[in-house]
């Protein structure tokens, strides 16, 4: 939808204070805007958080304010038929908040607020009972504060196997992974054979491996193997994998299990991106005219969201991944009723299967059954200290010093 906005904006370092600018020259931002001073605010040189200056600038939960300011600023003078607001701190303080809870706590209850000034610039502005909002998320979040997969080890191992140059990109580039490691292997002819071997390692805190098939080009995933999966899971992962089938999709998927995130980056705690409930379980909320109240528990997906919100305006979707969510109206159309009665057939299979698997790894976690590394936090001008690692390290090498004596 972008190429079709009106405008687009984003906020960034300009001249010391956060302000708003122009995303793209081909959407200019109307200058009344850009220059308001309500919609701008010095940088501070603390946030009164545990998230890091360099992600958030300002105090805890004012980036969000600002773009909720911006958002009725655009109400007030513009009457957009439609505003897409993108509240970025939730998201900052998943990944890097280091007192979870109590801070995004603090974003909620702000958001609650924010929330409540928009709802009453609608209601001023004489059209909130024409207005539909929608409330959700891209993503989840988990936070692991101890559970890590050893992806650099899969890495070394793989190296082993087919060399130092084999790997082209793990993690899409970046150092803190998702709740899954995916990896591109130089020669795609190796995928199957290194996936097989990465699930028969056993490797810590993996769910299930995966890895790319190109035949006939058509490209698909295939399971290499799958630790105590049923097989209502089993079909879980392969929809969801089935998403990302495609000329640039990873070639090696590996699945984690619930609240495990991969070794990369240790200071980022919070992960999503996998193929478990908590990056895959968000929160939608729908309200306005013909839209029913009280809860659903239907499933849904992202892509539902679009066609659901073209009903509600009187337009008929059409060629869309997703269906439109019928029970999240007064009088739904019965063919939308018929078309989520047989979506939800599979997808009550799905969450149901995360749920169950979240459930058993939690449960396993309490025991202690699932390996944990033990991340020590860094002192001022120190280094962080992978105490399982360490332990593991001096272990080996004093194994290695006794064999070679021996051999000696």
């Amino acid at each position: 939808g972008g190429p079709d906005a009106n405008w687009i904006f984003s906020y960034d370092r300009i001249n010391g204070n956060w302000a708003p600018y122009s995303l793209s020259p081909g959407h200019p931002v109307p200058p009344t805007l850009l220059t308001d001073p309500s919609l701008r605010t010095p940088l501070v040189s603390g946030n009164a958080s545990t998230l890091p200056l360099v992600y958030d600038p300002l105090p805890l939960g004012r980036q969000d304010s600002l773009v909720v300011n911006f958002a009725i600023k655009s109400l007030q003078q513009y009457r957009p038929r439609g505003i897409l607001i993108n509240l970025p701190e939730v998201d900052t303080a998943g990944h890097w908040s280091l007192n979870w809870y109590p801070e995004e706590a603090r974003l909620y209850r702000s958001f609650d607020a924010d929330l409540g000034r928009l709802v009453a610039a609608y209601k001023a502005a004489g059209i909130y009972h024409q207005t539909m909002f929608v409330i959700t998320a891209d993503h989840g979040m988990i936070q692991s504060r101890t559970r890590v997969f050893d992806k650099d080890g899969v890495v070394s191992f793989i190296r082993g196997m087919l060399g130092q140059k084999s790997i082209i990109l793990t993690n899409g580039g970046g150092k803190g992974g998702p709740t899954m490691t995916p990896i591109w292997l130089k020669d795609p002819a190796q995928n199957g054979r290194s996936a097989t071997a990465i699930f028969n390692k056993h490797f810590a805190n993996v769910s299930a491996v995966y890895y790319m098939t190109h035949v006939g080009g058509r490209y698909a995933y295939t399971m290499a193997g799958c630790e105590s999966c049923s097989p209502d899971l089993k079909a879980t992962y392969d929809y969801l994998l089935s998403t990302e089938a495609g000329p640039t999709g990873e070639d090696i998927a590996i699945l984690q299990r619930e609240n495990s995130r991969n070794s990369g980056l240790d200071r980022m705690r919070g992960r999503h991106g996998g193929a478990d409930w908590g990056s895959q379980h968000i929160t939608l909320i729908m309200s306005g005219p013909g839209i029913s109240a009280g809860v659903s528990h239907h499933p849904a997906r992202l892509a539902d969201i679009a066609p659901t919100i073209e009903r509600a305006m009187g337009i008929t979707p059409h060629a869309r991944d997703g269906i439109v969510l019928a029970d999240a109206f007064q009088t739904p159309v019965a063919s939308d009723v018929a078309a989520q009665t047989r979506s939800d057939a599979t997808g009550y299979a799905y969450v149901n299967a995360l749920m169950q698997r979240a459930q058993h790894d939690v449960a396993l976690e309490r025991r202690g059954a699932l390996a944990n590394a033990v991340i020590v936090a860094p002192r001022k001008g120190g280094f962080p200290v992978l105490l399982g690692g360490a332990l593991s390290l001096g272990m080996m090498l004093a194994l290695a010093w006794v064999v070679a004596e021996m051999r000696r």
